[in-house]
């Protein structure tokens, strides 16, 4: 009898035995679904990301077209293309002369030694030609009265003196030819400047 209930025993004991095995094994299996689960997207999730990448892709596609359609930008070249004219050397003229007829400035004959190398400014004859860069603007020179070719050594006064009796009417001479001399004090050989003659002055008076 006491051998019986040993038996018994034992078979409860294997049999609470594999049921809590098989509990542990089934909690173990649950647990490791429930983590696939987690880490897997739900069917909702999918669509969601799916509508995402769908809606970047209409964005980049949008882009590409108004671009495609929009206005085409051009490197615009910052080179200036310049324009050539040619001067024909006159009797008496100098470099500073006809830079003054081209540009209305005779601070400017370096210009036209630029764009002509090899140019002796003293060298200048009667019937050559030199290149000029072509100004915006044609300079307009109309000037008034009489023509005086500047002399070496002369001055406004001097040349006051000559045609006035006066060397005080320098001024006038000056304010005649304001295009011309830009400082009173420095006058050139080989410019033609202009006066008024006394009758003429005396007649407007």
């Amino acid at each position: 009898m006491k051998g019986i209930s040993i038996i018994l025993g034992l078979i409860l004991i294997g049999l609470v035995a594999c049921s809590s095995g098989d509990k542990k094994q089934t909690a173990e299996e649950s647990l490791s679904a429930d983590i696939e689960k987690s880490i897997e997207p739900s069917a909702e999730e999918e669509m969601f990301v799916d509508v995402e990448m769908e809606e970047e892709k209409e964005i980049f596609e949008a882009e590409e077209v108004s671009l495609s359609k929009g206005p085409k930008r051009e490197v615009v070249s910052k080179v200036v293309i310049k324009e050539f004219g040619d001067y024909k050397v006159k009797r008496g003229d100098t470099l500073l002369y006809i830079s003054f007829k081209i540009y209305g400035d005779y601070r400017k004959w370096r210009n036209i030694l630029n764009v002509n190398p090899g140019l002796n400014p003293k060298g200048l004859a009667a019937g050559m030609v030199i290149k000029y860069q072509m100004p915006a603007k044609d300079f307009q020179w109309r000037p008034q009265g009489m023509g005086h070719l500047i002399m070496k050594g002369e001055t406004l006064g001097k040349i006051s003196m000559l045609h006035y009796g006066t060397s005080k009417r320098w001024k006038d001479i000056h304010i005649n030819n304001k295009h011309m001399i830009v400082d009173p004090d420095l006058i050139f050989a080989g410019f033609t400047l202009y006066y008024i003659p006394n009758q003429v002055a005396n007649a407007e008076l």
